[in-house]
């Protein structure tokens, strides 16, 4: 994990935010008693609320979230469901199905907000790529009648090998995290193939986790994928912050309780500004993109009233 480092020249305080923009990436670990943790649960997150996370998109700006499913769920998702009904027409879910769900749980999943499926292709065996394509074909037919997407989350070297069959499924695939893994690195095939995927309309690229796919403190080898992305398919870009910002919660062994990492949003959120040469490719970015993918209502009111909302900058009392 790379803690981010403020240039010298760097801006000192969030960017300004399009109206309605979305952290397209973040948890929420309910109540334990509640919502217990799945048996195969390699970690105990730490505490998160959702008053917190309300707190953290006020003072960025943010309007709209989508909530992915963690991984220590597995495929229970009452959390996310609980969350999403919360939160109400202003956010959306990714969630993690069982191969077996029939069509009224993808159907009352739907109901609550949900509008992607996750696979989790990180820990996947390299040795067993046909099955992970396989996987991959298998989920994206299940879900084609609901108009959702995959979100894959793997290594650079996962994604490499099934790129190719992208384009022959009938649903969008977006690919967290700069379409890299923990290690940082780059298949010298994902950056040949997949800004063709984002020109073409095939795929989406998530930057999110800055700082578990970054090797460097000024994120500038992201900033450089970012650039290649974006100008391939400014309209496939989307951001997500990654809250809570679990220790371990990308691809990595732990075990017990886990902590928070102490991410400062506003700083990543500045540095990858800094990376866009045209404001209104980050006006998509943050807002746009995520309403044609998620299908939010572009005139519903926000997630925070003008008179809650703190200018982007400015201190939270």
């Amino acid at each position: 994990m790379k803690e981010a480092k403020k240039a010298d020249d760097a801006p000192g305080k969030s960017p300004t935010l399009p109206r309605g923009s979305c952290d397209c990436h973040v948890h929420v670990f309910g109540d334990e008693r509640r919502f217990p943790l799945a048996p195969t649960a390699s970690y105990r997150p730490a505490p998160s609320s959702l008053d917190e996370l309300r707190g953290m998109h006020r003072a960025l700006g943010v309007e709209r979230v989508v909530l992915i499913q963690p991984s220590v769920y597995g495929t229970d998702n009452r959390s996310l469901v609980n969350t999403l009904r919360e939160l109400g027409p202003t956010a959306r879910g990714v969630a993690v199905i069982d191969p077996g769900a029939d069509e009224a749980e993808l159907l009352s999943l739907h109901d609550a907000g949900v509008r992607g499926v996750r696979l989790n292709l990180a820990a996947g065996a390299i040795e067993n790529l046909s099955a992970l394509r396989d996987q991959l074909r298998r989920t994206a037919e299940r879900i084609q009648g609901l108009g959702w997407h995959v979100q894959i989350f793997a290594s650079s070297r996962v994604v490499a090998a099934i790129l190719d069959v992208v384009p022959g499924l009938l649903v969008p695939v977006v690919f967290d995290h700069f379409a890299r893994g923990p290690d940082g690195t780059d298949d010298p095939i994902v950056l040949e193939r997949l800004p063709e995927l984002l020109r073409n309309g095939h795929a989406y690229v998530k930057l999110s986790a800055p700082y578990f796919v970054s090797r460097t403190e000024d994120r500038s080898d992201l900033l450089r994928l970012a650039g290649l992305y974006v100008s391939a398919g400014p309209g496939r870009i989307l951001w997500g912050s990654n809250w809570p910002h679990v220790a371990g919660g990308v691809g990595t062994a732990v075990s017990g309780t886990v902590d928070r990492l102490p991410i400062d949003e506003r700083l990543e959120l500045s540095i990858l500004r800094s990376g866009f040469k045209d404001v209104g490719d980050f006006a998509l970015a943050m807002s746009a993109n995520a309403v044609s993918l998620y299908g939010f209502d572009p005139d519903h009111p926000n997630m925070i009233s003008d008179a809650e909302a703190v200018p982007p900058g400015a201190t939270n009392s």
